[in-house]
Parts: structure tokens; sequence; C-alpha cells
């Protein structure tokens, strides 16, 4: 590593600014990467139902009533 320090202290400004451009988009690059692949892991391994899945689910075991019906229902145990 020292080696590597005094090639960089030997260098100009201007190739110390190629170097440091060079470095943030190898480095960037890699990280777009990364993401693009964790992003293609994370939706071929969903297991996990999503919201959306629920919609309606509910409908299934019961039937719609209206408001009349349940506020009747609720009422039949009330003393009048």
């Amino acid at each position: 590593m020292p080696a590597v320090m005094e090639q960089v202290d030997g260098m100009s400004v201007a190739d110390k600014m190629r170097l440091m451009e060079y470095l943030v988009k190898s480095i960037s690059s890699a990280v777009m990467q990364y993401d693009e692949a964790a992003k293609a892991q994370r939706g071929a391994n969903r297991n996990k139902p999503r919201v959306s899945d629920f919609i309606g689910y509910g409908a299934r075991f019961h039937k719609l009533r209206t408001t009349e019906e349940w506020m009747k229902e609720l009422r039949e145990g009330e003393e009048e």
C-alpha cells in the first residue's frame, strides 16, 4: 500500500482527478450491478403474500349484508 501512496503523491492534480473519477465510476457501477441482482433475487424468492392478495378475501366466506341488516342484528340484544 505505501508504494501506491507514493505513486499517488507523485501525480499531478489532473491525474489525481482522473483517478478519482475512475474510482467513483467503477464503484458506482459495481453498486448498481449489486442492486439489480438483489432486486431480481428478492422478486424470485418471494413467498410472503402481498396485501393485494387479500382484497375480497372475506367475501369468500360471508354474504354481503346491508347496513339495515347489521343494525337489526345489533339491536336484537338491546332492551327497550
